[in-house]
Formats: C-alpha cells, structure tokens, sequence
C-alpha cells in the first residue's frame, strides 16, 4: 500500500491498523492536493489534503517570568492555524496553549518556584512551532529599597538614584504616574538612575519600575514634581538700534516673585509676562559681548542649559550688512545700516582694489545701498567709510559668485493643495544662509544639496508658476523654469478589477486631473509603479504582482504625493484547469462543458476556446 499525493508518492506508508495508517507528506508548493490510499495501483481511498505554510514565531512577550508569579505569554508570529497548541518548558514540562488569531497564540505559563533561564517551545499536532527554542529567563521580582537624594519634593528634570534588587539590565524603565516613563539608566546590579520627566504644573505621581511595562516595582509613596524654573533662551541677542532695547527671555517656571536680569554685572529688574516669559532692559552701560543671567529674589540665580550672551554695540556700528555675496557681473544691491549716522553726504564703499563708489541714501536715513562692480570669484574685503565721522572707516567682507543657470526641476508637476519638495538642478548653487528659490511672487528657503542641487518647497498655488533660484536671496536674474499645479487628482474606476498575484496586467483607470509627466506613477501594496497618462482622465498601468488579497491603487502625478484612494484591485491566485468533460464537443456548439481545478474566481469568470487548426 502507498499514499500519493496530487501524483507524488510518499516515501513512508505504515498501516497502524485495519482503520489507520501513518504517511509522510513530500514537500510541494502551497495549496489543495489530493490524497489517494492506494494498493497496486488501485485507489481504495481518495480525500482533499492542504498545503500551508510554516508557522513562523517572531517574539514573546514578555521575555523573561517572575519567580511564584504565573504568566499569559504573547507569542506572535504567523501562520498559526490549529486552535489548541502544547506549551512546553525544557521540552518536557507541558502546559496549556491557545491560538487566538493566525498570528496571536497564548500560553498560560503556570508559576515557576525557581529562578533560572528555560527553553520554551510550542507544538501543536507534534510539529515545533520555533525554529529553535527560545531562552525565557525566570527571575525574582524586584524590589525597590531607597531613593538617593530622598525628600518629598524634586524638580522636574532631576536625576535620582534608585537602590534594590533583582534589576534588568537589558530592558528597565522608571514609570511616573501612569502615562510618564523614561528610560532608566544601569549604573551597577541593584542601581540605576531616573530623570525626572517634564511636567505642566506641580503634581504627586506613584513612582516605580518596569521591566516590560506590564508588570512593576512601586515605591511605597508618591514622588512631589515641581516645574522647573530655569532659563532657556534671549532675543535678540543683539540691539537693532543704539539705545535701550526691552529684551526677552525665555524658560518655565517663572513664579510672581521679583527676577532681576544681569547683563555682565550691570543689573536691570525683570518683568514677569508669564511663566515662561520675562522681559529685561539691557542697560546702556554695558559694553561688547556680556554673559545674561536671571536672579530670584532671594539672591538664587536660575538655572540655565546653556550660558546666554548679549552683544552691546557701539552706536556707531555697522550692522545689517546684505547681501554679503553677489554675481561676479556686478550690480548687486548692497545694504548697510551705520546706527548713530544720520548724515546723508561722505558715505562710500569699496570692495577689494576697486575704486571707491558713492553709497545711496535709502527713506530710513540710517540705511545706505552700495551697487557691487564687477569682480572675478572670490571673497575680497568691503570697506564703509564715513567722512562725517572722521574718515572712520568700518570693515566686512563680500564674496563674487559664478552666476546660476537652471538645468530642471523634478518633479515638474505640483500639488495645487499639498506641494511635494522640489529639485532644481543647474550650475554654481552656493551653499549659504540666504540660498532661496522663487516660485512666482513666493520666496522660499532652499537646501543645498550640491553645487547643482537645491531642494525647495514651493507654496500651495495654481496654474503655472516660474522658478528662479538666488544664491544671496536677493537677485533672482536667472533663467527661470516653470512648474505646473494640478488639482487633487481622483480615481473612479480601473478595469479590469481583477488581476492575477503575478501581475504583468495592463489596467486602465478613469477618473479626473491626471497630468501628463515623467513622475506619473502609480501605487500598489506599497510598490511604486509607472503611470502613462493618456489624457486628463485616463491612465495606463501595468499591475504589479502582489499578494492575494484586496488592495487600494493610488495614483500621483509629482511621483511623491499620493492621495487617498477608494478604487480597489483584487489580486486573486492563478486559475488552474485539472480536467474538462467531455473533451469532444459537436461542431454546430451547444455542448456543456464541466471544468474542474482550483483558484477560480468568484466573479467575472469566463471560458476562452482557441481553435488548434492550422
């Protein structure tokens, strides 16, 4: 006697007794297969036997147990078809198992009396479920013993001890009321250090630690947090203008006790805007860069992150110096304020071994504008003299830059509602504070990416706009580009609907606003496929294979911006034909035809004849 499946004989055939018999499956791909008992060729018996695929196991949760502590264990995976599974410590200890989704089964770990590490493997109908067993440490549950430095209140942000026993040190977190926790950090066995999380406004929080974030060792008594009262950040670090400037500092905790801010020694009284903001008056008497700090009341400086600076100028500084670089044709406009000069005559420039050209007084009497010459590349000295004052003369520097050409921007077409960032490409982009491009009337920060690659994200707009890129964000003089906005493009209909999971279908779908593009694509169960767009309501694809199953196509005319979709492709399993009867039909039609296999399709099915005349 021998079994056979789907024509292939097993190896190994025992008959156990007049009603059983034991055989060995041989490999072959997933599916229905049919099983024949036979005896000298004869068929005695014949039923439907499916192929599945192995179960996979990917973790467990939790990764260790507590020693006298009971456990549900969270074994995820897929492939998990049989609905009663065996739990097996050691390969021997037997406990009770359940499969609760194809990809979820339970295990009911019982308590465990001793600490120490067990192999746990699953089984269900004699096969392992693991690959190979999995390590699951059984530990003591910890304790916490003391908090070092131990009092009822802390402030937020603070670093405390925690001292006890039996810690984790692969996965530990400190847990602060029930939505806080932050990673703890190991320092020994039986010690590891918290922070204190950032909190709102003062609160009493149940303090502990996890190892898993299911189970946890609480301290006895809650932890009092205070905000912390600290200072962050000033602006502006520097006066726009000589005289008093009201000065803004940043922080938390500002309470409605009196501050007074000290700039370099010289002190000015704060006033409290609220409790993250107070504002200061930088005294006159300070002089060039002064460290900032903020007194309480009672003499104590706050805290600070990083050390703040205040820049007092001279009232006759030169400042607002821009751009600080330009074409090497010349003709850049260049401005420049000199606080505390009023006077319009004697105000001149001089870049590098030029001559020296007359500055131009702008409406504000304080502000002059310079026209660069033209200058070979390069960094070469500015020079802003004042015969007003002196012949006092004030230095800065201006760098000459090949001027940019623009190649391409990639992709061409734009969301009229979500833009997708852009890459224009082209010659001598710089990379500096001011690169920007210019989409029409908008101008944006640009990335440089490259001597020739700027990235930037254009507006929210319509029609067609130009696109210029400035390396100063000043002079926007060359060649412009052009980018199109389309509206959100919507998908109605595809055909065929049905598709096999080998893909190679070529499929159509109509819906409204597809612009014709290089970036036209298509998407798939996450795969990006290409799209030709034939007119603005209709596109060409061809379907990817996929999994069987229902999925959401996706169409994006910029190749980035993909937009919800609700038209579906149904990727079904390749049908396969096993046998047609009869096999003999008459020439004038009509004959019925029965046709048996597997994978047929609920829907639209249809029966194709090909003739085999020559």
């Amino acid at each position: 006697m021998a079994c056979s499946f789907q024509g292939i004989h097993s190896r190994s055939f025992e008959l156990l007794s007049s009603t059983l018999a034991a055989c060995i499956a041989p490999a072959r791909e997933l599916g229905m297969a049919s099983l024949h008992i036979q005896r000298d060729k004869l068929t005695l018996s014949s039923i439907d036997f499916e192929y599945t695929p192995r179960p996979t196991v990917l973790f467990v949760h939790p990764s260790f147990g507590y020693v006298g502590s009971s456990e549900i264990l969270q074994i995820v995976g897929s492939h998990f078809y049989e609905t009663s599974v065996a739990c097996m410590l050691n390969t021997s200890y037997s406990f009770q198992g359940q499969v609760v989704t194809s990809s979820l089964l339970l295990c009911s770990l019982p308590a465990q009396h001793e600490g120490g590490i067990r192999s746990l493997s699953v089984e269900a109908e004699g096969s392992d479920y693991f690959s190979q067993s999995v390590q699951l440490p059984i530990v003591q549950q910890m304790r916490l013993l003391s908090l070092e430095p131990f009092r009822q209140t802390y402030r937020a942000r603070q670093l405390i001890t925690v001292r006890g026993t039996d810690f984790i040190e692969s996965s530990l977190f400190c847990l602060f009321g029930r939505e806080m926790r932050t990673k703890a950090l190991w320092i020994a066995d039986g010690q590891v250090a918290c922070r204190l999380p950032e909190i709102q406004r003062s609160s009493n929080v149940s303090f502990g630690l996890t190892g898993d974030g299911l189970r946890a060792a609480y301290w006895p008594s809650y932890l009092g947090i205070e905000t912390a009262t600290e200072v962050t950040e000033l602006f502006p670090s520097s006066p726009p203008r000589a005289g008093v400037v009201s000065i803004t500092i940043l922080g938390s905790g500002f309470a409605s006790e009196e501050y007074v801010c000290s700039f370099g020694g010289h002190n000015t009284v704060a006033i409290v805007l609220s409790s993250s903001e107070l504002s200061c008056a930088a005294p006159t008497k300070a002089d060039g860069l002064v460290q900032v700090e903020v007194f309480a009341d009672s003499g104590v400086k706050l805290e600070s992150r990083t050390k703040l600076f205040f820049r007092a100028r001279d009232p006759l500084a030169l400042t607002n110096v821009f751009p600080t670089l330009g074409s090497v044709l010349g003709g850049t406009l260049v401005s420049f304020r000199l606080e505390g000069h009023v006077k319009e005559d004697a105000m001149h420039c001089t870049f590098g071994s030029h001559e020296a050209v007359r500055a131009v007084v702008t409406q504000d009497s304080n502000r002059f504008v310079c026209t660069s010459p033209a200058n070979s590349p390069g960094k070469v000295s500015l020079s802003i003299t004042s015969a007003a004052i002196g012949s006092r003369t004030y230095e800065s520097n201006f760098l000459f830059v090949a001027n940019i050409k623009l190649e391409s921007v990639h992709p061409s077409t734009a969301s009229s509602t979500l833009p997708s960032p852009v890459t224009v490409s082209g010659q001598n982009f710089v990379d500096t504070d001011y690169l920007a491009c210019q989409f029409g009337r908008f101008r944006v920060r640009g990335l440089w990416l490259s001597s020739s690659r700027v990235v930037c994200k254009p507006p929210a707009a319509r029609g067609i706009l130009s696109v210029t890129v400035s390396n100063n964000g000043a002079d926007f003089d060359c060649e412009a580009l052009t980018l199109v906005y389309s509206d959100t493009p919507r998908l109605d209909q595809i055909s065929p609907s049905i598709a096999s999971e080998h893909g190679g279908m070529t499929a159509t779908i109509i819906g409204t606003n597809f612009v014709r593009s290089d970036a036209a694509v298509c998407r798939v169960h996450n795969e990006v496929i290409p799209a030709r767009v034939l007119t603005v309501s209709l596109v060409q694809t061809t379907l990817p294979s996929s999994p069987p199953g229902i999925h959401a196509i996706e169409f994006s005319n910029d190749g980035v911006t993909f937009f919800p979709s609700e038209v579906y492709v149904r990727f079904v399993r390749s049908a396969r034909v096993l046998s047609v009867k009869p096999s003999l039909g008459v020439l004038t039609s009509g004959t019925l035809l029965t046709v048996t296999g597997a994978d047929f399709p609920d829907a639209e099915a249809r029966c194709l004849f090909m003739s085999n005349s020559p």
